[in-house]
């Protein structure tokens, strides 16, 4: 694992998982910019504007429910507002995004679903591109395996074991699903909002999967599914609430009955 790509001075230094990130963000930034939608959406300083506001809505909630979820990891509370230190939720990224910027869309008059829709194309790439700078870190690894697909991981007491690589796993399908949404989805949508929500289910649904190969898969024990975490949960109440909005829009003619061809 490469977790420190430059030592600047002293404690500075550019790391693999940051540098991702902004490298995803850049991206994420010119393709929307770029998508002729988005001028009859709103201005490019607006765009600016809202992007900002959603870094910070996505940071604040991707650390918050990562707190939430892994408590005993915490020494005590300030470390939570410590962003430079690990631990991130992406789910709790999408909570935070989807309870701050509609209000600030509401605010400056911005048609909501189109806007979440143009994000949500792009959004896949993003996460795809910062999945692959967990691997660098060496942060979200996957459980021990002796298959052939493992590779050599040190654990935190510097044992090299074999491990699932679910981080290029979850990269690997966020790409596929920026691709589906990209070449297929959006071509055969037609009404505002039902791209954003397929983005839910897709995302969810891959992070649910995903997290049965993952080392920090912390088990919620209930009586009828005692062996899912709760990441898993979440995952599963945010895919089925965008799945019974897509049939409750269809059934109520809010959005277009579609079918792939």
């Amino acid at each position: 694992m490469y977790p420190t790509l430059i030592h600047i001075y002293g404690p500075i230094s550019v790391h693999s998982y940051g540098a991702m990130i902004a490298l995803g963000l850049i991206i994420f930034t010119l393709m929307a910019l770029n998508d002729p939608r988005r001028e009859k959406i709103l201005s490019t300083d607006l765009f600016i504007t809202l992007l900002i506001r959603g870094i910070i809505a996505a940071i604040v909630g991707g650390k918050v429910l990562f707190a939430l979820t892994n408590w005993h990891l915490f020494d005590h509370p300030l470390e939570v507002i410590e962003f430079w230190h690990g631990g991130f939720s992406i789910l709790g990224s999408i909570l935070g995004i989807i309870c701050v910027i509609p209000w600030y869309l509401k605010k400056y008059s911005i048609d909501k679903w189109q806007l979440l829709d143009l994000a949500a194309l792009y959004a896949p790439l993003l996460q795809s591109i910062a999945r692959i700078g967990c691997f660098f870190a060496g942060c979200c690894f996957g459980l021990p395996t002796t298959s052939f697909i493992g590779i050599s991981i040190a654990d935190e007491y510097g044992k090299i074991c074999m491990r699932h690589p679910s981080q290029l796993y979850s990269s690997a399908i966020l790409l596929f699903i920026f691709l589906f949404l990209y070449f297929v989805l959006q071509k055969r949508v037609r009404v505002p909002g039902v791209l954003a929500l397929w983005y839910v289910v897709l995302v969810t649904t891959e992070r649910f999967f995903v997290d049965f190969f993952r080392e920090d898969h912390i088990i919620v024990p209930t009586p009828f599914l005692p062996f899912f975490s709760i990441n898993q949960w979440i995952a599963l109440i945010m895919c089925f609430t965008s799945v019974g909005l897509l049939l409750a829009g269809m059934k109520r003619k809010h959005y277009e009955p579609f079918q792939l061809h």
